[in-house]
């Protein structure tokens, strides 16, 4: 598959004020930084290189952080017809231009082992696209980020961010468990 044939992906576009909450919230959350935005520490097959990032985890499983409420995840879950299927993780992400890494995926990797679908939403535009695998790990597909966008998939699909060029990168990231 290639961008012009993309039909197992959804694109949604959340509605200006949604969207105006979700960017000032997550300035006021506090980073944690990881040395690799897939891996972290732990050793896998398919980590080349590490790609550190910051990150601050919204939701796993039960467990919230006291910022959770801030954002309108029931409203997301909602609007993507998640309601009644449990929400496995969200977290928002932050990655800073790496104009030498432009271009490159970062490692390839699924989000959770059980069966799950990932909404993921870009809270600004950048340049660093998703880029989405193969079963052979071939790249099938690449998705730009834009303000507002969300993507949805099958949390099967390897899938991996990238580094902007110029201007930050910053998403949401949300894990529903299949029902």
């Amino acid at each position: 598959m290639n961008k012009d044939n993309s039909s197992w992906i959804t694109r949604r576009k959340l509605p200006n004020k949604i969207a105006d909450i979700i960017e000032k919230e997550s300035y006021l959350v506090p980073w944690y930084f990881f040395k690799d935005c897939a891996y972290g520490d732990r050793e896998d097959v398919l980590r080349k290189e590490m790609n550190p990032y910051f990150s601050h985890t919204l939701s796993s499983d039960r467990d919230r952080s006291e910022y959770y409420k801030k954002f309108p995840l029931d409203f997301i879950t909602q609007y993507v017809h998640c309601k009644g299927r449990p929400m496995i993780r969200s977290h928002i992400t932050f990655h800073f231009p790496a104009e030498h890494k432009f271009g490159i995926p970062h490692n390839a990797h699924v989000d959770n082992e059980k069966p799950h679908d990932v909404v993921l939403y870009y809270i600004n535009d950048a340049d660093g696209d998703t880029f989405f695998f193969d079963k052979d790990m071939n790249v099938m597909h690449q998705e730009t980020p834009e303000r507002g966008k969300l993507v949805i998939f099958d949390g099967s699909t390897f899938h991996s961010s990238s580094a902007p060029s110029t201007n930050i990168r910053m998403t949401l990231n949300l894990n529903y468990e299949l029902t």
